[in-house]
């Protein structure tokens, strides 16, 4: 019931094109391979296939030309579109379909469309090979009939069946269980909560390579014995080490599976899932990481014929509708033919299609194009902002070409800042700047007294004033005064990106206590837990049912005291004096955004504001609008915060966005 598994297939034909040829060649190659015939039924509770011997695949024609050039191409791509997302009926075959549509009297474009159950990437080469030769005898009036196979897909079958129980499967699974022991699979950070079934709306972005950086690549490669692959794949490796904190990285990756001379001229799926475990522990330099990633690479395709799912039987890792089991990250390297058509009195050129889905949180393909490196991301848009997965592409490109510029340096000493961030941060060379002496709330109340009636931040749904924002915040860290918070007191924020979060973390620090940002992604469980580790003793929240539930005791009744901050703007009742507490006494008690958990070491709020002055500077004129939304509970946060607010600026709250 999704399209997630659909593999599209486009060409743009020029020139004049027999339609009737072009169809009965698609049938005959429907003919020649049984998989593209089958239908999958339920017969008593298990899945049995069903192989029709006769098939033929209607290819829907559209004509275009009575539309102008721009009409016809948004037509165009609407047909496209909804034949891509569209769900194949694996109970009815074929698991082809085509369609054509005629823009223009010598132009067409042609998309076959089929479920990832019948082909994979070397399937669409033969594919289009095959059409080729059989348009090509039709035209010349001859009968459109090829050599015949050696064995088809369901001889394969039968064949993988019977290995499987052999002794060469014994000692693949092995292995696999000796390289998958005690696996604990580090997961990206998501823009959003991940839903209890999985999705798979797609986003994609991609880059290119320099020239000088693809032969850089391949030399350093070649040096340890090692391919392009392997060295792409180090570099991702390190790339996920530093997002996810932990040493020891999954990332997995397809195998052709043809490992038999007979099955390379067969259509069908054949690709099986390898999970590649890296270790990067003990600071090693990129040459020394492309050694340990070759030989995990060897080894993983010298046991690439056991099935995944058979490894998964065996491992019995959490199964959950919510994720994959081993990994969350593929890697793909395209390292076979193009699919292209070879039409006589055509030019024909392979179209690139938007990917129907995205199977994992993230994907990354490459592939070589003119003698440069092309790297393509598709990622689940339901978990992650494009903007942000564009920079992480940006940061690989980067790191790949400090790596292999320079493959003797430890693998932690590569920076991530891409040339488009390196605009937007602050010079850290430069000396911070003296004159500031004072705490985080008295800047901004000093910035209140001076220009109470400027825009100080924004969100989606309003925008406040700095009278606005230091009135209310005053009032809020009047009741955390009167329920007994004072300096040294700790107090948790359970509240969105938003503009209460900010109100949230200036109500504390007036009140002079340090305070616990609790991310609204971590399970409740980790939640209480941060609570009690911190010895919060006030919750401010937005949300009464969730705070509640998150508070609640056994028999009903709260461990702390509550305050519900509206997420839109509140109606201003008594307003407490609440006088600012010494820059000497507060203290931001920051949870790590790597582990989720309660840090070791506070910083003083005084360093919170050193710390952010690098970019508080970068924004201290009102023309400035600085964006704050790293992930709730990171260090980054309690800083970017007081960017806007603190200075002469505004502090603008993106939607669910990186800045």
């Amino acid at each position: 019931s999704t399209s997630a598994f659909n593999v599209p297939l486009s060409f743009r034909l020029s020139g004049q094109l027999d339609v009737t040829a072009l169809k009965a060649a698609i049938n005959a190659v429907l003919r020649r391979h049984a998989p593209l015939r089958t239908s999958l039924i339920t017969v008593d509770g298990r899945a049995q296939q069903v192989i029709e011997s006769e098939l033929t695949v209607r290819t829907a024609v559209v004509d275009l030309r009575l539309l102008n050039a721009s009409e016809s191409k948004k037509e165009a791509d609407r047909w496209i579109a909804r034949e891509i997302t569209t769900p194949f009926d694996l109970a009815s075959s074929p698991l082809l379909r085509s369609l054509l549509l005629r823009t223009a009297d010598a132009e067409h474009q042609l998309l076959l469309t089929m479920h990832h159950i019948a082909t994979d990437g070397w399937s669409l080469a033969l594919l289009s090979d095959e059409i080729s030769e059989a348009y090509r005898k039709l035209i010349r009036g001859e009968e459109a009939s090829f050599t015949g196979l050696p064995l088809q897909y369901a001889d394969f079958a039968r064949w993988q069946a019977g290995w499987q129980r052999g002794p060469d499967a014994a000692a693949q699974l092995r292995y696999w269980q000796r390289q998958l022991a005690n696996l604990q699979v580090a997961e990206l950070a998501t823009d959003r909560p991940r839903t209890t079934l999985q999705s798979f709306r797609p986003g994609r972005h991609s880059t290119r390579l320099p020239l000088g950086v693809t032969g850089l690549l391949k030399r350093v490669g070649r040096a340890e014995g090692a391919t392009a692959y392997m060295t792409l794949l180090a570099a991702l490796a390190v790339l996920l080490q530093r997002h996810t904190g932990s040493d020891d990285i999954v990332i997995g990756s397809p195998a052709a599976a043809r490992t038999r001379p007979e099955l390379e001229g067969l259509v069908g799926l054949f690709i099986n899932n390898l999970v590649l475990r890296t270790d990067l522990s003990g600071r090693p330099t990129f040459r020394e990481l492309l050694r340990r990633v070759r030989d995990v690479a060897l080894e993983a395709f010298a046991n690439q014929e056991l099935p995944y799912e058979q490894v998964l039987e065996a491992l019995q890792p959490e199964r959950t509708l919510a994720r994959n089991s081993l990994f969350q990250v593929l890697f793909n390297l395209y390292n076979f033919a193009d699919a292209q058509l070879d039409l006589p009195g055509l030019t024909s050129t392979t179209v690139a299609t938007p990917p129907p889905g995205s199977l994992f949180d993230l994907t990354v393909y490459a592939r070589e194009c003119d003698q440069r490196l092309e790297l393509e991301i598709v990622y689940n848009a339901d978990l992650f902002d494009g903007r942000r997965m564009s920079e992480l592409l940006s940061q690989l490109a980067t790191l790949i070409g400090q790596a292999v510029a320079d493959p003797d340096r430890t693998v932690d000493s590569y920076s991530l800042v891409t040339p488009r961030a390196r605009r937007i941060l602050p010079n850290p060379r430069e000396p911070l700047f003296g004159g500031w002496s004072t705490s985080v709330d008295r800047a901004f109340m000093e910035q209140a007294r001076q220009a109470p009636d400027r825009l100080a931040l924004r969100d989606e749904h309003q925008t406040w004033t700095y009278a606005e924002l230091d009135g209310y915040s005053r009032h809020c860290s009047g009741w955390l005064r009167a329920a007994g918070i004072g300096p040294q007191d700790v107090v948790a924020i359970y509240a969105p990106r938003s503009a209460a979060l900010v109100v949230s973390l200036l109500s504390v620090l007036k009140a002079g206590a340090a305070f616990l940002i609790l991310d609204p992604v971590n399970p409740i469980d980790r939640l209480r837990e941060q609570l009690t580790t911190a010895g919060a003793r006030a919750l401010i929240a937005c949300d009464a049912a969730e705070a509640q539930a998150l508070l609640s005791t056994s028999d009903g009744t709260l461990k702390t005291p509550l305050l519900l901050i509206p997420s839109g703007r509140p109606s201003h009742g008594a307003d407490p004096l609440a006088r600012p507490a010494p820059a000497r006494t507060g203290r931001s008690r920051i949870l790590s955004s790597g582990t989720g958990r309660p840090s070791d070491s506070p910083a003083r709020i005084s360093s919170v504001c050193s710390r952010g002055w690098r970019t508080i500077r970068c924004c201290a004129t009102s023309s400035r609008r600085c964006g704050w939304a790293p992930p709730c509970a990171s260090r980054a946060q309690s800083s970017s915060v007081t960017r806007g607010p603190c200075c002469d600026g505004c502090g603008r709250r993106p939607s669910r966005s990186y800045t």
